[in-house]
């Protein structure tokens, strides 16, 4: 990009000379393949999945737990996360041959897309720590999340967990607000003609929101992990301390199946969570590796041992974790595995119900139990 620069303004500022980094700076066959092949089905798949997902939320009214309403946000802070992040990748491939070569042409371009995907991707952890938070309430302190649970107070926990996210995103994007274009020099040689001689990038507006940056990325992601952890493990302790009552013979039988659901539920979570943590932690550890060796003045190791291709192998799992989520629902909780039959199960089967049995007493019950059904979870 970058057309409004001159050859004239490359003789001004300087034209960088492109000899030994010439693989670094040309997509890679890695590259196109990547951004043809995986970045699309990935994309695709989590479209798919998350928005069968909201879909099984809106249909099934029982799904209606605080729980419910935390996983269908974060699964549509996924959706915008995955199209974002996958629209640039395409469009940055197909606007240039260059690797580095952002598609915008002002600085407007650089914020409105750093804010529309470090939102959402910030909101996701919010998302999964509350989540871990509700269930760690309602498993280890039962009687205190009784007094304060509330649809009302659900619906604020959602609006603190996007506002966690715009305000992360205010924060990081001056890192990535300045536009700016380097003149390129290539070799004289056939192979190069034809290549841009102009290359655009996002950088921060201050030398020392460069300094900060990292830390606003990691630290928050820190704290969540380590606070998810602490949750996790009381959860896991509480579980198997019921398992002991249980095995006594002391649990009424009434409340058996619904204690189930329950646990069902909360090994969901913390699964759930540690796949979630264990898919960002490449993406923190190579921010974390790039803000200690900027601060020692070193290249970054990991830079160093994987070249250019390391951006993928970080980017890759947290995209891959935006359609792990509602996998993962559906492997531990039968609530989940139903309410998808049911979804999408129910209408076929009542009018088959409809077109051969009489309508004035047959469709009474047919509503009540053509579908698959499981214990009420509005109360887990």
């Amino acid at each position: 990009m970058g057309s409004d620069i001159t050859v004239d303004d490359c003789k001004v500022q300087g034209a960088i000379n492109i000899t030994e980094e010439t693989l670094e700076q040309i997509f890679s066959q890695v590259d196109t393949f990547i951004i043809t092949i995986v970045v699309p089905i990935i994309l695709g798949l989590g479209l798919l999945i998350n928005l069968l997902l909201l879909f099984v939320f809106l249909r099934v009214p029982r799904l209606r737990s605080e729980t419910d309403v935390y996983l269908a946000h974060l699964a549509l802070s996924d959706v915008i996360y995955l199209i974002v992040r996958s629209a640039h990748d395409i469009w940055r491939f197909v606007a240039s041959p260059l690797l580095w070569d952002e598609p915008f042409s002002s600085s407007a371009g650089c914020v409105l897309y750093n804010f529309a995907f470090q939102t959402p991707f910030a909101a996701s952890m919010a998302f999964v720590t509350v989540v871990s938070f509700e269930r760690y309430l309602a498993l280890c302190h039962p009687i205190q999340h009784l007094k304060i649970r509330s649809r009302r107070r659900t619906y604020k926990m959602v609006a603190i967990c996007w506002g966690i996210g715009v305000v992360f995103a205010v924060l990081i994007t001056p890192n990535f607000a300045k536009y700016g274009v380097k003149c390129l020099r290539w070799p004289e040689e056939d192979m190069y003609i034809g290549l841009p001689s102009h290359r655009a990038y996002c950088t921060y507006i201050f030398g020392w929101t460069e300094y900060i940056s990292e830390p606003l990325t990691n630290i928050p992601w820190c704290i969540a992990m380590i606070g998810n952890v602490y949750m996790y493990a009381r959860i896991i302790h509480m579980l198997n301390k019921r398992k002991g009552v249980k095995a006594e013979g002391k649990t009424v039988k009434a409340n058996s199946k619904a204690r189930e659901i329950r646990n069902q539920v909360a090994k969901m979570l913390v699964v759930n969570g540690i796949v979630f943590f264990l898919c960002q932690a490449p993406f923190a550890t190579l921010n974390l590796s790039a803000w200690i060796c900027q601060i020692l003045g070193i290249d970054s190791p990991l830079d160093e041992a994987f070249g250019v291709h390391v951006d993928w192998m970080v980017l890759i799992p947290l995209r891959i974790n935006t359609f792990v989520n509602p996998l993962i629902y559906c492997a531990f909780n039968s609530q989940y595995r139903a309410a998808f039959i049911q979804a999408f199960g129910c209408n076929r089967r009542r009018q088959g119900q409809h077109s051969t049995n009489h309508p004035t007493h047959v469709n009474r019950y047919a509503s009540r139990s053509v579908c698959p059904t499981e214990t009420d979870n509005t109360r887990l």
